[in-house]
């Protein structure tokens, strides 16, 4: 299990990387490297991953230093906070906070998951800065007013002219890793319509929106059997229902059978002669709802926790069969979605600008626009899954 803790911690320019029993001082620390002392919006904060497995962990800054940077108003992560301490005292901390860390991932079931988090903490932490046309969203608080909140719009207007900081987001605030917004834009849990008043950065740039299609139960079925089509409610239908279902019929019927409810809606929405549990029961089976309930019910029995797709630990919240299976499919999703997301920041050349669960908008260069298109109709392969096919949406104004 490797530890590294940063440059900026010593201001020495260098990293010191702590690999098993090995310590070392090096210019460079390994991609895969968890680091103490980091910031929070670090996307390797070794904090944040032990979070996860309910383990605490000893930092490197006491409160007391942590008030003081506070009243000088200092970021104490831009600053070699070492020399505030004397020298045998923060060797002592140090030393304590490292080996206290290295216990604790000792302790990991799957410290293969950490490889994974940190590819995901690489999208959620790498969001960019984009614009705003303040004037159409103030217009819009004006047609809405007393129907919208109001520090939520807040949160677009940094500055005059527009400019908006980047989302700085997380995915361990939540029991299946969900993100939430920790700073910036709130564009998460903002009404659709302000996504029209983002600007791109770029002459002539349009802001693209990337969207998996039928993420949840595309990662089920391919988990349960391998392969998936690209449009799995059509295929669903045409498999089990002799394609005597519409394809808005069979996504509400997939609603059901992972989250376990809805049966009166669409009672009301099906053909008289098929029967809403049934269907459910059928659709379950095409997805392996039990054996996917089985292992967990396992896990839990064992370990007093579950574990997704890829590793990361949970504890469900209720034990119903339908939370146990609609928990760990949303994780395993989650974790997917940002790792197929990782993939295409690295094969575009266009700058990912906000995360809204299974989509993320990119600002493309407008002489870009044509291979940004192209690459996202191949879809994305993710690792011991398959393909994922995308959805191109210009949601430029």
């Amino acid at each position: 299990m490797r530890v590294g803790v940063p440059e900026i911690v010593f201001g020495n320019g260098f990293n010191l990387l702590v690999d098993d029993d090995k310590f070392s001082w090096v210019q460079c620390l390994p991609p895969d490297t968890l680091l103490l002392g980091a910031g929070s919006n670090h996307p390797y904060n070794i904090h944040e991953f032990l979070k996860l497995f309910n383990k605490a962990t000893t930092g490197l800054i006491t409160p007391t230093l942590s008030n003081i940077a506070s009243e000088l108003g200092v970021n104490i992560h831009d600053v070699p906070f070492s020399r505030f301490y004397r020298k045998d005292d923060f060797k002592l901390l140090l030393h304590d906070a490292i080996e206290h860390c290295r216990s604790s991932l000792s302790e990991l079931t799957h410290p293969e998951y950490i490889d994974i988090f940190l590819k995901c903490q690489e999208v959620l932490k790498g969001m960019s800065g984009s614009h705003i046309d303040l004037s159409e969203l103030n217009k819009f608080e004006k047609e809405n007013k007393g129907r919208l909140n109001k520090k939520l719009l807040d949160s677009f207007r940094s500055t005059r002219s527009g400019k908006l900081p980047p989302a700085l987001y997380s995915n361990t605030n939540t029991i299946t890793g969900r993100m939430t917004v920790l700073s910036g834009p709130q564009l998460l849990t903002a009404p659709k319509e302000i996504r029209a008043f983002l600007k791109s950065r770029n002459p002539g740039g349009r802001l693209i929106q990337a969207d998996y299609i039928s993420l949840e139960p595309r990662v089920a079925r391919l988990i349960h059997h391998g392969s998936a089509p690209e449009d799995i409610y059509v295929a669903a239908g045409n498999d089990l229902f002799s394609g005597e279902l519409s394809r808005d019929q069979v996504k509400m019927a997939f609603l059901c059978a992972i989250y376990g409810a809805g049966e009166r809606k669409l009672r009301s929405i099906l053909p008289e002669r098929f029967k809403p549990r049934s269907i459910v029961k059928d659709l379950r089976e095409y997805i392996g709802f039990s054996d996917i309930v089985s292992k967990n019910k396992k896990e839990l029995r064992n370990s007093g926790v579950m574990f997704n797709h890829f590793g990361r630990p949970m504890t469900p919240s209720g034990d119903r069969e339908t939370v146990i299976f609609n928990n760990w499919l949303q994780s395993s999703a989650a974790d997917a979605a940002l790792l197929g997301f990782n993939k295409l920041i690295r094969s575009v050349d266009a700058t990912p600008v906000f995360l809204i669960h299974d989509a993320l908008i990119f600002d493309v260069p407008a002489d870009k626009i044509s291979d940004f298109k192209t690459t996202l109709g191949k879809g994305i392969v993710i690792p011991s899954l398959g393909i994922f096919p995308l959805e191109y949406l210009d949601i430029s104004a």
